[in-house]
């Protein structure tokens, strides 16, 4: 069977979500997000297609802070799985970079899911951050005292100056919805206008989320006097009423993990980030 691709549009909503249910167990965010996959000023939704034209999977690929490219949402329906779907989707994926001069191309997947890694690999990719991530469900949260002393930034350059100490424990990456960017000025531009960033004595705690932030937030950065940061975290998470706080990090972040699971947090997953230069 040969696919091809085009530019997905609002008729296709109903088979995309159908493919997502079919392709993955949960963690569904297509139809939440789909008026911001369809912003050609973010990014661009693929729909491959087969020789009928109907859509057998799909992904979309979002424009960061730093002119980067990253994929997300990247579902095939079970039937058409390893039959030429995804490839010709990649191939998309590459040129639509190329088009927008991406400085490069990242995605995410699980450290086990070894088909997408196999074909993420055959596209130029290559694995460049493990990473845990963690979480704390509304039920589960201690109520924490809201520690005193901190301030928060809106300055890109305090920002850089506050996170440069501790960017080693984070590999150079930072992250929120499971989307791994890479600290640079962009960044902290991005990081300035968008999330909130908190500092106490040298400490630095980044608290938001890339999109749907009606369902968790997420601690992309936290550094310095851990255990404090810690508490600080969940103490601003319980102002929000959200259901839950999500953390990921360096798989090598032993100390983080620790700090954050006094407070109760679990890191079942492993994931891994794979990225192509251009």
């Amino acid at each position: 069977m040969r696919f091809t691709c085009r530019k997905a549009t609002y008729e296709d909503l109903p088979r995309l979500a159908e493919i997502e249910q079919k392709s993955v167990s949960g963690g569904y965010y297509l139809v939440d997000c789909f008026d911001e996959f369809m912003d050609p000023a973010r990014g661009e939704l693929v729909v491959g297609v087969d020789e009928n034209g109907v859509p057998q999977g799909f992904g979309h690929l979002a424009l960061l802070y730093d002119g980067s490219a990253w994929l997300e949402c990247l579902r095939v329906d079970p039937a058409s799985q390893k039959m030429g779907c995804g490839a010709a989707m990649w191939e998309r994926f590459i040129a639509f970079c190329k088009e927008k001069n991406c400085s490069h191309l990242g995605m995410f997947t699980g450290a086990k899911n070894y088909p997408s890694r196999v074909l993420a690999e055959r596209n130029g990719l290559h694995l460049d951050y493990t990473s845990r991530e963690g979480s704390l469900t509304r039920e589960d949260a201690p109520q924490v005292a809201l520690p005193q002393g901190w301030t928060q930034l809106t300055d890109p350059a305090a920002i850089e100056e506050a996170m440069l100490p501790h960017q080693k424990d984070y590999e150079g990456y930072f992250c929120l919805n499971r989307t791994y960017m890479r600290c640079n000025g962009k960044l902290y531009e991005g990081l300035a206008r968008d999330h909130q960033v908190w500092v106490k004595d040298g400490s630095i705690v980044i608290l938001g989320a890339r999109f749907l932030p009606e369902r968790a937030l997420f601690i992309g950065f936290a550094a310095g006097e851990l255990e404090e940061c810690a508490a600080f975290a969940v103490a601003k998470y319980n102002e929000t009423g959200l259901p839950k706080l999500t953390c990921i990090c360096s798989a090598q972040n032993a100390e983080l993990m620790a700090a954050l699971e006094k407070q109760g947090f679990t890191f079942p997953s492993e994931l891994i980030v794979l990225e192509r230069d251009f």
